[in-house]
């Protein structure tokens, strides 16, 4: 026969079935209080989410290219592109605010275009309203970097029209920005290579002098010494004149990027007013309240229990409880019968 192999099946001892069963016990024993706690805490969570005035996110996404200066290639100096974390940051700072909250948007029907400074600003001086509207608005503003260095900007306002307003504002003034930059950036860069051009176009004709005065001297040289200082002097006036036209061609590149017109963000997806309000969260609230409160209700039963049968109990440690307790209520009830006295004699002395 062949042989078999049954594993056992192990049966919970008695002392197990007995903490289970008066887990079930003291569970039915509170579970009206458990309940209503729970239910009392759901209610005070959702309902606070259920008043709040509905919000609209609006958002937007784009990608950013590198910025490599025009000389670098050419050892002129050079950096590194900004990023998308440089743009994240740019989006907090008031070079993008201040122009956007001073900025009209038509966002109510029927009602005249309103500034940000208007809407939300609140001081004395206008620049502390403008402080105002630039916190309450870099508040609004939610930013995402994706793994491929997609941007995405949220914008949550209390209007549909006004959320995608800020969003296409934001946007807006970043091509300001980078527009600005970018025409002080290539100005700076044309004139450095013009001033390096000028220096580079003395040395290649100084180089060309001193060959120049070498083969007056030496037509017809012959050791090779001189044939040696020949080929140093060709050659330092070579790499002076490919030097030489290397910046010529990068002068005329900035001269081109100059005045060209490239953005250096690229819309992904526009921003358009949400057809739908954001989700208040009520229900989540509310079964997030009722397990606190249930939570509660369990552990205050727990030592409310814990407590009321330490009489029964015949330990030494429950002997000790319970003379500590009577002594304390006694000092408490000597120390309140004390301050009783202590107001009346003061109420009768005046």
């Amino acid at each position: 026969m062949p042989n078999s192999y049954v594993i056992p099946v192990t049966e919970a001892g008695p002392n197990e079935r007995m903490a289970f069963l008066s887990v079930v016990n003291f569970v039915l024993r509170n579970i009206v209080g458990v309940v209503i706690t729970g239910l009392v805490f759901a209610v005070l969570l959702a309902i606070p989410s259920y008043s709040f005035a509905p919000s609209y996110t609006a958002s937007t996404s784009f990608i950013v290219e590198g910025e490599p200066l025009v000389g670098r290639s050419l050892g002129l100096g050079g950096g590194t592109g900004r990023g998308p974390d440089f743009y994240v940051a740019l989006m907090q700072t008031p070079l993008i605010l201040e122009p956007l909250v001073e900025a009209k948007f038509e966002v109510d029907p029927g009602r005249p275009p309103q500034s940000l400074v208007e809407r939300y600003g609140s001081g004395s001086s206008l620049q502390e309203r403008k402080d105002a509207a630039m916190e309450r608005v870099a508040g609004m503003i939610k930013t995402k970097i994706s793994e491929i260095g997609v941007i995405e900007l949220r914008v949550t306002a209390e209007n549909p029209r006004l959320a995608a307003a800020i969003a296409q504002g934001v946007m807006e003034q970043i091509e300001i920005f980078n527009f600005n930059q970018r025409k002080l950036r290539t100005s700076e860069e044309r004139r450095f290579i013009e001033q390096r051009l000028v220096e580079v176009g003395g040395e290649v004709r100084a180089a060309e002098d001193r060959m120049l005065a070498f083969m007056e001297r030496n037509r017809q040289a012959s050791t090779p010494a001189l044939a040696m200082e020949q080929g140093r002097l060709s050659d330092n006036m070579s790499q002076k004149r490919g030097l030489y036209s290397s910046i010529l061609q990068a002068l005329e590149k900035a001269k081109i990027d100059e005045v060209r017109e490239n953005p250096q963000a690229t819309v992904v997806s526009r921003a358009v007013p949400p057809l739908s309000p954001n989700s208040r969260h009520v229900l989540r609230n509310g079964v997030l309240g009722f397990f606190v409160g249930a939570l509660f209700a369990t552990l205050f039963a727990f030592v409310r229990e814990f407590f009321a049968r330490i009489p029964d109990q015949s330990t030494p440690e429950a002997a000790e409880y319970m003379s500590l307790r009577t002594k304390a209520s006694q000092r408490l009830r000597r120390s309140l019968g004390l301050l009783s006295g202590l107001r009346r004699n003061g109420k009768a002395a005046v």
